[in-house]
C-alpha cells in the first residue's frame, strides 16, 4: 500500500501538475511530472482512472489498488521533488500484474524518476 504522504489528494494538488507538466505516454499509463516544494522532499502520486474508461467504481479501485502496491514497491528508488499525475488507460483493464509492472517501470524510467 502506497502510505498516505506519498499521495496527490487534494484537487488544487492535481490541478497544479496538469496546469505545469507535459505528458509522458506509454500503452497502459500516461505520466505527468511536475516539481514540488513540500519539505522535506517527498514524491507524492495520484493515480488517475476515468470513469469513461472502466465504468464500474470496483473495477477502477481495484485497478488503482495494484498500480498503488507496484508504485509502494518502486518508491524507495524513486526520485524525490516531485508531483506526479499517473493515468491509467483503457488497454490496462486486461494486463496482467507482471505486464503492469514492466510498462510502468520503463514509463518511470522515461519520465527519469528512476
Amino acid at each position: 500500500m502506497l502510505p498516505a504522504k506519498f499521495r496527490l489528494r487534494r484537487p488544487s494538488e492535481f490541478e497544479h501538475v496538469y496546469a505545469l507538466a507535459r505528458p509522458v505516454h506509454s500503452s497502459f499509463f500516461s505520466l505527468r511530472l511536475a516539481k514540488n516544494n513540500v519539505a522535506p522532499l517527498t514524491t507524492r502520486i495520484g493515480i488517475v482512472v476515468s470513469g469513461k474508461i472502466i465504468r464500474k467504481a470496483q473495477e477502477r479501485n481495484t485497478l488503482k489498488r495494484r498500480v498503488r502496491a507496484i508504485l509502494a514497491d518502486e518508491m524507495p528508488s524513486i526520485a524525490s521533488g516531485f508531483d506526479v499525475i499517473l493515468s491509467v488507460k483503457r488497454e490496462a483493464r486486461v494486463a496482467s500484474p507482471l505486464e503492469l509492472t514492466r510498462n510502468l517501470q520503463s514509463l518511470l524510467q522515461r519520465a527519469r524518476l528512476l
